[in-house]
């Protein structure tokens, strides 16, 4: 029976079995022989082993034997199919420069698992490891600056001024509102691919949506305001897109940029819904010239220190930055359930649609966890430490 020897560093033979060797020692044991004369034929020092081999029968008895080299180690690993099926996306992924990364490859293990009806499969980090490690793949660069402040003045402003502004205030009528932009037609700069092999990226797609959200330190969301560069985009007509019930605010502009008109409008609208619920709140928002307008009758604006905003406002202290991961989430399971509709990565972009970006965006937000808001707004020193919620 062909074997395959090998010596370790301690100068001991140790034996390799190969698959043919692995096949036969498992239609003799158990039935034809015990495990000691296996062993003995075999030069196995280990019972484990066999043992081992055993608990895999059906695998390695079913796998097909390579005539060419019947002496090449064959490892035999569970959920074979599911990684067959996941090697064939990422070439495919390749194929028409598609960016992947390592959470495309877990999530699209376990659609490939939920497809394929494969029990047990759970798409865990060492498994995605492993996958990448045997295929060889590593994360490459494809081819927004922090204002400077002083702690000193975030630490005194933090410690006495906002103390004093939201003494009279509640929780929930404390409100933090920032923007921030989704190029949604860009893809990631970075992907997986065989370590040392170069990938170039296609030209960054530059369309641009604006969104403002808007929060209480008592982890209350109100709907976003969207701003793109259509007043009312054929899409939303198409889809037939009730703007009122839909979640979020929309307005336009050439730019796509926040405008003193824009904020003016979407501020009256909230100073009114406040009256009706009898409510006056304080809101906190950053020196963009956009936003310098005046106080309404029920909701105060406080203007945050020039060049403290990173330091000292809600929004930037983790609520902006979480939520673009769950944006990013949804943009990732967008790419893989359209890989095959087209044939590159550009002809993708192309696809995207404003509407498709709205839907992350709202489903992004609405899914946001209220804690997260309000241990952002702790972390700030915005939040009354002993009122219940």
């Amino acid at each position: 029976m062909a074997t395959q020897m090998e010596v370790n560093t301690a100068g001991r033979a140790r034996k390799r079995l190969t698959l043919k060797d692995k096949k036969e020692i498992l239609r003799l044991y158990p039935k034809k022989m015990c495990l000691s004369e296996v062993m003995r034929i075999f030069n196995i020092k280990s019972k484990t082993t066999v043992r081992r081999l055993d608990k895999k029968r059906e695998l390695f008895l079913s796998a097909p034997e390579d005539d060419k080299a019947p002496k090449k180690i064959i490892t035999i690993r569970k959920f074979e199919e599911v990684e067959k099926a996941l090697l064939k996306f990422v070439e495919d992924c390749h194929a028409r420069d598609m960016p992947l990364s390592r959470n495309d490859l877990k999530q699209e293990a376990l659609d490939i698992a939920q497809r394929l009806q494969i029990k047990g499969f759970t798409g865990s980090n060492g498994w995605v490891h492993k996958f990448m490690k045997r295929y060889d793949l590593g994360s490459v660069v494809l081819h927004g600056e922090e204002a400077s402040a002083s702690q000193d003045v975030a630490d005194s402003w933090i410690s006495n001024d906002i103390p004093t502004i939201i003494q009279s205030y509640k929780n929930e009528d404390i409100i933090n509102c920032d923007e921030t932009g989704t190029q949604y037609r860009a893809l990631p700069k970075k992907t997986l691919t065989k370590k040392g092999q170069k990938k170039k990226g296609g030209k960054v797609n530059k369309e641009r949506l604006s969104v403002l959200f808007c929060c209480s330190a008592a982890g209350k969301k109100l709907p976003p305001l969207i701003i793109g560069n259509s007043k009312k985009p054929r899409i939303f007509t198409k889809a037939k897109l009730d703007i009122q019930k839909a979640g979020f605010s929309w307005y336009a502009n050439s730019t796509a940029w926040m405008k003193t008109g824009i904020f003016e409008e979407w501020l009256t609208n909230l100073n009114n819904s406040m009256k009706a619920q009898k409510r006056k709140i304080l809101l906190l928002l950053n020196n963009f010239s956009a936003h310098r307008v005046d106080s309404k009758s029920n909701v105060r604006l406080v203007f945050l220190p020039p060049n403290l905003t990173s330091k000292v406002q809600p929004l930037d202290k983790g609520i902006i930055a979480s939520y673009k991961k769950y944006e990013q989430r949804f943009k990732a399971k967008h790419r893989r359930k359209s890989l095959y509709n087209f044939s590159s990565a550009s002809d993708y972009t192309k696809y995207i649609n404003v509407l498709d970006a709205v839907k992350w965006v709202v489903r992004g937000w609405a899914e946001f966890k209220e804690s997260t808001i309000r241990n952002c707004f702790r972390a700030a020193g915005v939040y009354h430490m002993t009122e219940r919620r």
